[in-house]
């Protein structure tokens, strides 16, 4: 019992790190795209 809830929060640690990083690519995008508008302007 106790191995397959360590398999759990592992597998869910794994899941936390990739959503955060898409997060921040998603943040990071964003931010690129308000630059170039800037700097059409």
């Amino acid at each position: 019992m106790k191995g397959a809830y360590a398999e759990v929060i592992s597998y869910n640690k794994k899941n936390l790190e990739r959503e955060l990083q898409n997060e921040n690519r998603q943040h990071n995008r964003k931010q690129n795209r308000t630059k170039r508008r800037e700097e059409e302007i």
